[in-house]
């Protein structure tokens, strides 16, 4: 309906936006649509957002004229994809559900706007009808990717926290059932294979040592490439990160049917582990943050919740650490930054302050790794193979002051907005850890910064005063050495707003099943 402008000397005329006329039909069908849906007619419901879907693609021509408009219907289309998806799963039509899902997630990821929270809840949906079609650990991966991508949001203050519990109810539930399938599957394989086992055969390789081997091959692979030195790797090509962490999540699906539960904890590891490695040249991509350290994350929350679980079984203890004797120093390092990465710092300082206190406990680790193997005989050690060298290299890396200056540093960011005493003693202890000058430059300005924060006293501010000169001569120290000031060393963010600390706080570890449901 026209309306009229009557503001100036003659009415004007004012015709409708066909955009917008367009988007009002759309919601029009999309409220009839939940209508129907919180009427349990899921039949009807179901035939009702195809209807929106349609209307969507049909409209794409005419909304495309308005920004907001084109916005809406895309995010109405990818909502109702999903709709449809849930429509399904409650018929009990899984595979239609997964299918559904799955076109909502593809069409999510050619989005031109991006909806993290829609995307989780795609995933939700695909894990649910996986769940049903009796994938339970196709079920835990999808679930637990939305979970972390929920989390990342709400962090962010854009999620739902009734979603995010939601979710966290229905990997309970898939992990719960994964682990009951899993002694079906060992007792079926048992079964099947014993008349065989009985006759013998001489071929027959034993999958456990596969896995093994499999975790040793990719984590070696991954430390090869990013210890080789700068012109050994022109002919190096990159390790394809994707396919090796494809090659450790399928055998770890196959160790958990097997009931094959200490690799099963190696695969894991390894999968967090390798994802973390990769993580290192995307680091400060959008990509890089969404694909690898989510990934990191959520596979090594895995690992501490399946380790805590193993503690309960067995007293052999050594077994359940991190596999080629990297260490639990490497675990706990991996899971913090990937949390710090993913903004998630209420996750993250648990598993730095513990990092830091086995640091502590363990003090520097040798540097074998720079020792020639007839000086090692010599002390009675055993020769080093190139593999042992690349992990003798990283735990002495993980156990170095640099790496724990990078942990105070976090730490110090973390408390800075709420425990200005907690904050000042990281400061200073980063500042007792700093390797070079642009680390003692970072140390100094986060010490002032938390100085200045309320609650300080004439000393403060003029220790402040002090520090601030310090780093005007520390800057103009680097300058004068012909180098840049590192902006990339770790700093308190000043001008970011508190972090949103969720009501629950996971304790470490473990992690994962025992959220609240």
């Amino acid at each position: 309906m026209a309306s009229y402008d009557i503001s100036g000397d003659a009415p004007i005329k004012i015709e409708p936006s066909p955009a917008l006329d367009c988007i009002a039909q759309i919601e029009k069908l999309k409220a009839e649509g939940a209508a129907l849906a919180k009427a349990n007619k899921w039949d009807e419901a179901m035939s009702k957002y195809g209807e929106v879907v349609e209307a969507c693609v049909a409209s794409m021509g005419t909304v495309s004229a308005d920004f907001e408009s084109e916005r809406a219907a895309e995010k109405c289309q990818l909502l109702c994809l999903c709709n449809r998806s849930l429509c399904a799963y409650k018929l009990q039509d899984y595979g239609e559900a997964k299918a559904l899902a799955q076109r909502a997630i593809d069409e999510h990821q050619k989005s031109r706007f991006v909806d993290d929270s829609g995307l989780a809840k795609c995933l939700y949906r695909r894990g649910q009808a996986q769940l049903g079609l009796g994938d339970s650990r196709g079920a835990v991966d999808s679930v637990s990717e939305a979970c972390a991508l929920e989390e990342a949001q709400i962090k962010k203050g854009q999620g739902n926290e009734a979603s995010l519990r939601a979710m966290k109810r229905e990997l309970l539930r898939a992990r719960k059932v994964a682990r009951e399938d899993a002694k079906k599957s060992s007792s079926a394989l048992k079964a099947s294979m014993s008349g065989f086992l009985k006759a013998g055969s001489k071929t027959l390789t034993d999958p456990k040592i596969e896995r093994a081997n499999l975790v040793k091959e990719k984590v070696d692979t991954a430390l090869k490439y990013i210890f080789e030195s700068s012109d050994d790797k022109k002919d190096l090509i990159v390790p394809d990160y994707d396919r090796m962490i494809q090659d450790l999540v399928q055998a770890r699906h196959e160790a958990c049917s097997a009931k094959d539960s200490i690799n099963e904890l190696a695969l894991t590891f390894a999968e967090g582990f390798v994802s973390f490695i990769a993580s290192a040249p995307e680091a400060n991509s959008k990509s890089g943050v969404e694909k690898h350290y989510a990934r990191t994350a959520d596979a090594m929350q895995s690992y501490w919740h399946l380790r805590e679980e193993l503690e309960r079984d067995t007293k052999e203890l050594e077994l359940l650490e991190p596999p080629m004797k990297i260490g639990d120093i490497a675990a706990l390092e991996c899971t913090a930054h990937a949390h710090m990465q993913l903004q998630l710092s209420h996750k993250a300082q648990p598993f730095f302050e513990r990092y830091i206190q086995l640091c502590e406990d363990l003090g520097p680790q040798p540097a074998y790794h720079n020792l020639p193997d007839s000086f090692l005989l010599q002390r009675g050690l055993p020769k080093m193979d190139d593999s042992a060298r690349r992990i003798s290299r990283w735990r002495h890396r993980a156990h170095s002051p640099r790496a724990l200056f990078d942990a105070h540093t976090a730490l110090c960011a973390i408390k800075a907005e709420t425990d200005r005493s907690g904050a000042l003693d990281h400061a200073k202890k980063a500042f007792g850890c700093a390797a070079d000058d642009d680390e003692k430059l970072t140390a100094h300005k986060n010490l002032s910064y938390v100085l200045r924060k309320p609650g300080n006293t004439p000393e403060d501010l003029a220790k402040a005063d002090e520090l601030d000169k310090l780093s005007e001569a520390l800057e103009a120290k680097i300058k004068d050495g012909g180098k840049e000031v590192d902006e990339v060393i770790n700093r308190v963010d000043t001008t970011a707003a508190p972090p949103v600390e969720e009501l629950e706080e996971e304790e470490m570890p473990p992690l994962g099943d025992d959220a609240e449901e």
